[in-house]
């Protein structure tokens, strides 16, 4: 809170000059700013009947200020990216939410000869963690930081070996239990046909590191983790229209501490792109993976679902989004300490959003959604909730 009385009047000035000069393609500096307001019904997203403690309603609302910077800085063929943003959040009823985020990037763009070329970089990312699940009134700020190579070197003119790796870093001071370290490595390679159908193959590693254990009863609990997917993809345009992508793999993760949350089965992701028009287009995926969750009976959940988008280009100037999902979620991983006699939980999550961007000057773009969601649960309505959002916004560039 120290830096507020100088943080505003700067993005306020920020967003004056946005409105009266403007960043043209092949600028090296890209200084932006933007405001964003949001109406939450059900902020921390719990149960129907549930009054959060403290406070009579469930409803919030909250506003962020944002100024950055984008760096494209050309050396020969190289290229030097950089990213330098400040947010400020602020909360209406839910002041102890208050925070001050960060999105840092620097990031060289390598280029050798004519088949070779990829990133390089570091980042960091300070933002507020999900609110939902943690039945308490806490800031859950949580900082990233990632150090990440990436490359592609073309064999020829059907071939490629593609190569990726990353380093992260997680701290949640909050939620300590939660802080990692993750180490990835991912080969593949590709093979492109003269109708440009793409066929791949690849493996991704990686290696989950907790530092603070999770007490499960009266037992510490060490959450690290080894994770492999091998895979193979597909794609491939049949039409000018539609475009079909898919990728499928079998994913095992072990963890030496716990063997009982062991996990091993197929996930993946096929979606299509249909453009019936030149002003519409529509998207519909299917998607199997594990996602992250952790409390004392699991420490992972099994996503299986679809997502569904229409896209409308009223104009240049006017883009209108729809979209609707539906997730079942299975709490698997359970250690075995605490017993259980019951079935695994699970949930149903839907969700709806309406969307619309229009730029109102070639320095100003306002943004403006609607969303509704709920989730029901196998364990009964204490793990279900509703809720409705509101969100407008507001970006220029100068």
């Amino acid at each position: 809170m120290k830096h507020t009385r100088g943080y505003y009047p700067a993005l306020g000035l920020c967003m004056l000059l946005s409105l009266t000069a403007h960043a043209d393609d092949g600028d090296t500096f890209k200084p932006y700013a933007s405001v964003n307001y949001v109406h939450d019904s059900n902020l921390f997203r719990v149960a129907n009947d549930v009054i959060t403690p403290g406070n009579g309603s469930t409803a919030e609302q909250y506003h962020t200020l944002t100024a950055g910077m984008n760096v494209d800085l050309p050396l020969s063929r190289q290229v030097i990216r950089a990213r330098a943003e400040l947010s400020q959040t602020r909360f209406d009823t839910y002041k102890q939410l208050n925070y001050d985020g960060r999105d840092l990037l620097l990031q060289w763009s390598w280029l050798v000869g004519n088949n070779a070329h990829g990133d390089v970089g570091v980042s960091e990312v300070r933002s507020q963690g999900s609110l939902y699940g943690l039945n308490q009134q806490v800031n859950n700020v949580r900082t990233q930081r990632r150090r990440f190579f990436n490359g592609t070197v073309k064999l020829d003119s059907h071939w490629q070996v593609n190569a990726v790796a990353a380093h992260t870093f997680n701290t949640t001071p909050t939620q300590n239990v939660l802080d990692f370290t993750e180490d990835s490595l991912g080969l593949g390679l590709q093979y492109q046909t003269r109708m440009g159908t793409l066929f791949e193959m690849s493996n991704n590693v990686s290696k989950g590191d907790y530092p603070n254990r999770q007490i499960v009863g009266t037992t510490p609990v060490d959450n690290s983790y080894k994770q492999m997917t091998p895979s193979i993809g597909v794609t491939l345009q049949p039409t000018g229209k539609i475009r079909l992508q898919t990728k499928f793999g079998y994913t095992q993760r072990t963890y030496s501490d716990v063997p009982r949350r062991n996990f091993s089965g197929i996930t993946g992701r096929l979606s299509t792109d249909w453009f019936p028009t030149g002003k519409t287009a529509l998207n519909l995926a299917l998607y199997r993976d594990i996602g992250a969750y952790d409390d004392s009976n699991t420490s992972y959940t099994l996503n299986n679902g679809m997502a569904i988008g229409v896209t409308w280009f009223g104009s240049a100037k006017t883009t209108l989004n729809f979209s609707v999902s539906r997730d079942v979620l299975e709490y698997d991983g359970d250690p075995g300490f605490i017993p259980s006699t019951g079935p695994v939980r699970q949930d149903t999550v839907t969700g709806l959003q309406v969307s619309l961007k229009y730029l109102a000057t070639r320095k100003m773009t306002v943004t403006g959604a609607l969303q509704t969601g709920e989730r029901t649960s196998s364990r009964g309505e204490s793990f279900g909730y509703r809720y409705n959002s509101a969100q407008v916004g507001m970006r220029g560039v100068f």
